[in-house]
């Protein structure tokens, strides 16, 4: 089914994420100096996007604070699908449901929980033809789908790039506190060295895991954040059978 989208819920979606040209977030003070990717971290770096694919679906929550309140949607995306399914609130209050693939983004605002339900409603849907660059929304699930690939990247062309670590860091977690490595990726391609600033930042375990993701959004706005969990158990099924 193809409808026009509510617009009360289209205006809250759209702060959910601004990305854009990734310009103009002030740097953190107590950031680290950054140095160039050692051997070992650039064949972590290459395995992380196909870690969270050799994983399949895991849980994530994405916030996203600003003047009005913070945004958030909590869900999961399923990497080898390619599609995410998660709740939208407003600080904390219920907004509805979303999903997404490549393709498609779908909404749902009633009922309005602030959890995913399972198993995914199959009507109620109002879908559009996805486009990245139609919302900013779009571009948040965009960023979200890139983070599971099929095959590793290349470490060797990693280490060629200015892509540069930040060293460890301690992250907590629900099982207790870890130590990520902190990896700043490459400036966008086709275009000039992008500050370190202006670039996502990616907190990985010493196997690949990927445990957080920081997207600058400009105009010294905080950044959104991205972190993942396990989603042992969870089974989305056909989760864009209804699109």
């Amino acid at each position: 089914m193809r409808c026009r989208r509510s617009t009360s819920f289209r205006v809250i979606l759209a702060s959910v994420l601004l990305l854009g040209s990734m310009a103009g977030c002030a740097a953190t003070p107590s950031e680290p100096d950054p140095q160039p990717l050692s051997v070992e971290e650039a064949e972590l770096f290459a395995v992380t996007r196909f870690h969270n694919f050799d994983l399949g679906t895991r849980s994530f929550t994405l916030s996203s604070p600003d003047a009005a309140g913070e945004v958030a949607v909590s869900g999961y995306v399923d990497f080898p699908e390619g599609f995410v399914y998660g709740a939208v609130t407003q600080d904390d209050n219920p907004v509805g449901l979303l999903k997404a693939s490549a393709q498609t983004l779908s909404i749902r605002e009633q009922p309005t929980p602030t959890e995913p339900i399972l198993p995914i409603p199959e009507d109620g849907w109002l879908s559009q033809e996805f486009d990245p660059s139609d919302s900013a929304l779009a571009g948040a699930i965009a960023v979200l789908v890139s983070l599971g690939s099929d095959r590793p990247e290349n470490p060797q062309l990693l280490r060629q790039s200015d892509a540069v670590s930040l060293g460890t860091e301690d992250v907590s977690t629900e099982s207790g506190s870890v130590t990520a490595h902190v990896l700043v990726g490459p400036s966008a391609s086709g275009g000039s060295a992008q500050p370190i600033e202006d670039r996502a930042h990616y907190w990985v375990l010493s196997d690949g895991t990927l445990l957080r993701v920081e997207l600058p959004r400009g105009d010294d706005a905080s950044p959104v954040v991205i972190e993942f969990a396990d989603a042992e158990g969870v089974d989305l099924g056909d989760g864009l059978a209804s699109d």
